[in-house]
């Protein structure tokens, strides 16, 4: 577990303590800022629950977009296009940068 504190002088640190209390490691400075103390903790390990949320989430790449499944995409005429650029690649005798 991690933990962030504030000291008596108003400056950030953390420190991860396991199950039973006891401290694993803690950062060797303080910091002003809070943020500055997340970062530094996250060099050091520290995993973010928004962080850990998404690395939970199963994202499907051609969700949310246009040609995925259930949309109006015509994949017939996607199919006609790459029939028609292999074939002007063949007129051209497959020479690459004549098009």
């Amino acid at each position: 577990m991690w933990e962030f504190r504030k000291e008596e002088q108003r400056k950030w640190y953390w420190k991860e303590i396991d199950e039973m209390g006891q401290l694993l490691q803690r950062s060797a400075s303080y910091f002003k800022e809070r943020i500055d103390c997340v970062a530094h903790a996250m060099h050091h390990g520290y995993v973010h629950p928004r962080q850990r949320a998404l690395a939970r989430l199963r994202v499907n790449p051609r969700q949310g977009r246009a040609y995925s499944q259930g949309s109006s995409f015509d994949s017939g005429a996607a199919y006609a296009y790459d029939q028609s650029a292999a074939a002007n690649a063949r007129e051209r005798g497959g020479r690459p940068g004549t098009g």
